[in-house]
């Protein structure tokens, strides 16, 4: 059997009891961590404490229906999958588990252990290769900014240096055309700033030489340089620099939330504030542009789908609220991270 990936978590939430545990059992020997819940209630608690990657639901709970526990749970676990099971069969039920997307598989009492494990292996599989195509993407763009910085800003270095070269000969001459040369040189320097600015935001090297603070206080003032937004990092001092895995993720995050800010939102401030909230970290980049549109939030774009899974790759929520002064809030919350 291939081995799965350690960290995939799994929560199964029924109320008949020995039918969870020993699900739970078996995943647990296959190399999965699986948490048991008998109501609604218990499994969004759970949920609040970690994150997880595909949940097991029974269609009737104690408290509350299966599918709409599904919904509240994907709140709190961007990215999650889930496998619906049921003692009974209706069309009512049915169609309610198609139409949710997130709902990967359908299972009826008495579950049939082997077709429900092969089901969470491909949702583990592709969970996997996820986080890989993720890695991939970060380790192109930092290939492209090092290339960036590397070759074409020292290409375009070595012009300039041409041309003030070429700009203090014709000057010496007192021949007009010193005034062009001027231009030119000044224009190579303006497009060096440019590829600088480009290979920064592509492969942030103060993050990996001096970690997630200098790298968003360095992400701030760009913005604020390059738009002419007023931009405002508050780093709680409680709050000590992630590792470098988590924090790739989170600089991205902020990247894209504050760009959006800065060059669609049309506004006049953002604020970045990243401080402890007693369970873990939350990131909170708030603007007052013109907000959002009308379910956003809910339907999202690439860029926004993006950002909800690296939220979920570092065992984080997101989510995006109007702000009450007008404009956009965006909330990241990481429960393992202070």
């Amino acid at each position: 059997m291939e081995p799965l990936e350690p960290q995939f978590r799994v929560l199964i939430v029924d109320d008949d009891r020995d039918l969870a545990l020993n699900l739970q059992d078996i995943l647990e020997s296959r190399g999965y961590s699986a948490s048991v819940a008998a109501t609604a209630a218990e499994g969004l608690e759970a949920a609040r404490r970690q994150v997880f990657d595909l949940a097991v639901v029974d269609v009737r709970l104690p408290d509350m229906p299966g599918t709409a526990l599904i919904e509240k749970l994907i709140l709190l676990c961007p990215g999650l999958e889930s496998i619906l099971i049921t003692g009974f069969v209706s069309l009512e039920t049915a169609i309610a588990a198609i139409r949710q997307k997130h709902i990967v598989a359908y299972e009826v009492k008495p579950v049939d252990l082997d077709r429900l494990i092969a089901v969470l292996e491909q949702v583990a599989r592709k969970k996997r290769l996820e986080r890989e195509l993720l890695d991939v993407r970060e380790r192109e763009r930092g290939r492209i900014g090092r290339e960036l910085h590397d070759g074409l800003g020292q290409h375009l270095t070595g012009i300039a240096l041409h041309a003030q070269v070429l700009c203090g000969a014709l000057k010496d001459k007192k021949l007009a055309e010193a005034d062009h040369a001027f231009r030119i040189a000044h224009m190579i320097n303006e497009a060096i700033q440019e590829a600088g600015r480009l290979a920064r935001g592509l492969a942030p090297v103060v993050l990996e030489q001096r970690g997630l603070k200098a790298a968003l206080e360095e992400l701030t003032s760009g913005i604020e340089t390059a738009s002419g937004v007023p931009c405002r990092l508050e780093w709680s001092p409680d709050v000590r620099d992630p590792g470098q895995d988590a924090a790739i993720h989170v600089y991205r995050l902020v990247q894209e939330a504050v760009n959006n800010a800065a060059k669609h939102a049309a506004a006049k401030a953002v604020r970045v504030q990243v401080a402890g909230d007693g369970e873990g970290t939350m990131i909170r980049i708030s603007d007052d542009g013109v907000g959002l549109p009308e379910k956003a939030s809910e339907k999202g774009g690439m860029g926004l789908n993006i950002m909800r899974y690296r939220a979920g790759v570092i065992g984080a929520s997101l989510e995006l609220m109007p702000n009450e002064n007008g404009g956009t809030v965006v909330c990241v919350r990481c429960r393992r991270w202070m």
